[in-house]
């Protein structure tokens, strides 16, 4: 079977930065940070005051007070975030097949918003004063249901788990549903939305989060020898996938084409994330043989990059080995310098930000990072947003647990 081509047509971020793919990017290209200190709950006592949160979210804008009531934050953010892809893909749902349309999102946490609220509730109030609709809402699939009941999507719908990779593992399975026939159109991407104080303290208790307080816009420092660790973040990144011949036959205008990906894990006994680049480079080689594509044809990296020592250097020390094998430097960005680490949220906001940047031809800025930990002899960032001639790039993911999944775009050209 002739495996069919795959596009991006739609594309929806909401961040810490900005919300709408609009302000996003924009206050992306103006190296705008959205860390501020944590307001939903008090963290003062903390070691970490710092998180992503999205600031001046209205659900109200794209939902009913009914569909309001009955979700979670995360679901709320999904629903919202996928409206905003399904309209900027100009896509008139009563012209696709219910059947041919999917949805696959990605999440790490969940609806831990509505576990805690539910757990307060009972220990305090007693079982009668839950919710009926309290099961149906704080469930992983919740979240994708959520969106397929307001698109009336009756083709694949699924919620996929695998840490901080999630939001790009789920744009990968979507490429294989329209690729392989299934589907003719997906929404997929990631969500997260862990910012409440039992998730928060997990991650000040594994030693994870930046105890840098003095400044909230410098406290990231993605791939810099001073980089001291992440911050918690939520948000959402949520694509529009079409087979080419759905797209063109409805006149879509095209961001770029997926062209294939590669998956590794590399947990061990010892450890549920591994340092060591091995397994990364793996999956970077995967998706270069399953793109047909050379290390020389690859112009930008959409890094990983959460500011982590060691997450960080995995992918520094995997994008080097690789780059040996090249006459010249590659570009790399980091997107979490300026989100925090919105989880399965920041990785589908990677896929965004690549998409954006080979369709206008300009690569973000990474901010914080003065002191590169890199050959800059190889490898290249930029504090600032510059022109590119983007045609080809890589989008990379980590997740808790050993995945690794290293996505390929290419900049559309409608020639077999």
């Amino acid at each position: 079977m002739v495996k069919r081509r795959v596009v991006i047509t739609g594309l929806g971020a909401i961040a810490s930065n900005g919300i709408g793919k609009e302000k996003f990017w924009k206050a992306t290209l103006n190296g705008e940070s959205g860390i501020r200190e944590i307001s939903r709950f008090d963290a003062s006592t903390y070691p970490c005051r710092y998180a992503g949160e999205v600031r001046n979210f209205d659900p109200y804008e794209s939902l009913s007070p009914k569909e309001i009531r009955r979700m979670s934050r995360i679901s709320q953010l999904a629903t919202a975030c996928s409206q905003m892809a399904v309209e900027d893909a100009n896509l008139e749902l009563a012209g696709v097949d219910p059947y041919k349309l999917g949805v696959i999102l990605g999440c790490t946490i969940g609806p831990i918003d509505l576990l805690e609220t539910y757990v307060i509730l009972l220990y305090e109030k007693g079982l009668k004063r839950l919710s009926p609709f309290a099961y149906g809402m704080w469930n992983q699939n919740a979240v994708t249901g959520a969106v397929a009941n307001r698109f009336g999507a009756k083709g694949y719908n699924m919620t996929l788990t695998s840490g901080c990779s999630s939001g790009n593992a789920a744009i990968t399975t979507a490429f294989d549903r329209i690729s392989g026939g299934n589907e003719d159109v997906m929404i997929c991407g990631g969500v997260d939305a862990p910012i409440f104080s039992p998730v928060f303290a997990t991650y000040v208790a594994a030693g994870l989060l930046t105890t840098d307080n003095s400044d909230p816009g410098k406290a990231l420092r993605p791939y810099d020898k001073t980089r001291s660790g992440f911050i918690l973040a939520e948000g959402a990144g949520i694509i529009v996938l079409e087979s080419l011949d759905h797209a063109l036959k409805r006149g879509s205008d095209i961001y770029a084409e997926v062209l294939g990906y590669g998956i590794t894990n590399d947990a061990t006994d010892e450890s549920v994330f591994n340092s060591s680049p091995g397994e990364v480079i793996e999956a970077f080689e995967f998706a270069l043989k399953n793109s047909q594509l050379s290390i020389d044809e690859i112009d930008l990296v959409a890094g990983h990059a959460h500011s982590s020592p060691n997450v960080d250097k995995k992918e520094i020390d995997a994008v080097s080995s690789l780059i040996g094998r090249r006459d010249r430097k590659i570009m790399i960005y980091a997107i979490k310098s300026m989100i925090g680490n919105a989880l399965a949220g920041s990785a589908a906001i990677q896929t965004v930000s690549l998409a954006l940047s080979i369709k206008e031809k300009v690569v973000p800025p990474t901010l914080n990072c003065k002191d590169p930990d890199f050959d800059t002899d190889r490898m290249t960032v930029s504090s600032e947003t510059v022109p590119a001639e983007v045609r080809t790039a890589v989008v990379t993911s980590f997740g808790l647990g050993g995945s690794n999944v290293v996505l390929a775009l290419r900049e559309f050209n409608n020639i077999p």
